[in-house]
């Protein structure tokens, strides 16, 4: 009902039936068409905003010619065309907007801040992206965040390199996004998507805490490629493994349990992960 609510309000101020030469788009004046591309968060409205971030691409002839980002303007003081801010009033974080037009109407210089293009009755289209609309309280809130997700970043590259340090090994034995150490090595075949495999192996966190071992029982077995098994850095390990023989794998968080954790709590935001695995068995 609120977002039904919204798009008639946009048509009162749109102030037409719908004249618009182009499919799918209303008339806001003179030249310039508008069409709601796809919809953002009601709770976030631009007007409502202290701070913007947006970007804005401009398309003439079907080919991508400039594209302008805004990061975190302060709204209330920016310089656009008045159009931008009557077509902003109703608009909300996440909204993507298209708007046809001449360049002169549009302003496309006084947008993009160059003089990008000769203003006069080529028709172009911008399309804007709201990718954030903040409050002062939520730029503070999102600020710090940033500050606190760069020292974890900081802090995982520094346990990352100590890791490669204490296991003897470079960049050299970087490979597709982790990585691998070979500790005894066999003739077997490898593992391909759709095999069934039983692998032992021990976790343990770039501090050295160890978190996971079943060398002492039968192992884990799943299917190769069947999604939602292991974490991503342990299918690329695997695929390095011959049937029979043991290695080590680094995992950097990417790869891992991410920014976030594991869901049980054990393994920490940013965490490094040292796998030491051996293929038991590849069956068909």
């Amino acid at each position: 009902m609120i977002r039904i609510s919204r798009f008639l309000l946009l048509l009162v101020f749109l102030g037409s039936c719908n004249d618009s030469e182009h499919f799918g788009y209303e008339r806001l004046n003179g030249t310039i068409h508008y069409r709601l591309l796809s919809i953002g968060d009601e709770n976030l409205k631009v007007k409502m905003a202290d701070h913007v971030s947006m970007r804005i691409d401009l398309i003439a002839m079907d080919t991508l010619r400039a594209i302008k980002d805004y990061s975190r303007i302060d709204w209330k003081k920016s310089k656009f065309p008045k159009y931008f801010y009557d077509l902003f009033e109703d608009a909300l974080h996440g909204d993507n907007i298209s708007l046809v037009g001449t360049t002169k109407e549009l302003q496309i210089n006084s947008i993009f801040d160059t003089d990008l293009l000769e203003e006069g009755e080529d028709e172009v289209e911008i399309r804007v992206h709201i990718y954030e609309a903040l409050s002062d309280e939520h730029l503070r809130e999102a600020m710090a965040a940033e500050r606190l997700r760069t020292d974890s970043e900081i802090l995982e590259k520094s346990t990352l390199l100590k890791v490669l340090d204490s296991l003897g090994m470079s960049h050299e034995d970087f490979v597709d996004g982790i990585y691998f150490k070979s500790v005894s090595e066999t003739n077997g075949k490898l593992p391909i998507k759709g095999d069934y495999i039983t692998v032992n192996y021990s976790t343990r966190l770039g501090n050295g805490v160890l978190v996971d071992d079943n060398y002492g029982d039968e192992g884990i077995s799943y299917e190769v490629g069947k999604p939602d098994q292991v974490i991503p850095g342990f299918i690329k390990g695997i695929e390095y493994l011959s049937e029979g023989s043991e290695a080590f794998f680094v995992i950097p968080s990417e790869y891992g349990f991410g920014e976030n954790g594991s869901s049980s709590g054990i393994i920490p935001g940013y965490s490094v992960l040292v796998y030491r695995a051996r293929l038991q068995e590849i069956r068909d």
